[in-house]
């Protein structure tokens, strides 16, 4: 087939040529490729299972020191203290009470007018005169020196009526009357007696 004039002017290409491939180099490769190692599933950090850590032991602390032993001490001692002041001041007042004189005399009146109600019941009385009542102390000296005081003991009761002329021993723990005699007084003092007073005593019976 004859060819165009066109065709024939056209310059023909020419085809490219193959140039050779050059060696890689390992090291440039290494420096521009960065190699990921392939490691095993059960080596990945994701699939890698948590070592197991062991507790470490822990220190024993010591228990704290609180105040509340100290406290309950001084709420110990400061009670104390208090019950001690007051149990001092309750002794003070009852010394100054009952040992003034005031008290006394109101005790002694207290005493005898239970003794003369106590004889009351066990004999007739007079009522014009309040007697004198006597503690006797020594009974077996007494007895040596009057008949009069036999059969009395330590702690009865002599009652005097000076004006009546008559005494009267009267046992408060026996609740009895003792004797009953009439009196001569004089100044001088008996033993034997709680009084300053010497009772000469004749019995009813004249002894």
């Amino acid at each position: 087939m004859p060819q165009s004039k066109e065709q024939a002017e056209k310059p023909k290409k020419r085809a490219p040529r193959k140039r050779a491939s050059k060696p890689v180099k390992t090291s440039e490769v290494a420096s521009s490729v960065s190699i990921h190692k392939v490691l095993p599933p059960e080596a990945t950090p994701l699939s890698r299972q948590p070592e197991p850590v062991e507790p470490s032991p822990t220190a024993t602390v010591p228990p704290v020191e609180t105040n509340k032993p100290r406290t309950r001490n001084r709420r110990f001692i400061h009670g104390f203290l208090i019950f001690l002041v007051i149990l001092f001041a309750a002794a003070l007042w009852y010394q100054f009470v009952y040992s003034s004189p005031e008290s006394t005399a109101r005790r002694a009146d207290k005493e005898a007018e239970r003794t003369i109600a106590e004889v009351g019941t066990l004999i007739l009385l007079p009522t014009s005169e309040i007697p004198v009542i006597y503690d006797i102390d020594d009974p077996v000296l007494l007895m040596r020196q009057q008949p009069f005081f036999t059969g009395a003991e330590k702690g009865d009761k002599l009652l005097i009526y000076s004006t009546q002329g008559k005494a009267i021993i009267y046992s408060p723990r026996r609740h009895i009357i003792v004797n009953v005699g009439g009196i001569v007084t004089d100044t001088a003092e008996t033993a034997g007696l709680e009084a300053t007073t010497n009772i000469s005593t004749t019995s009813d019976d004249g002894s």
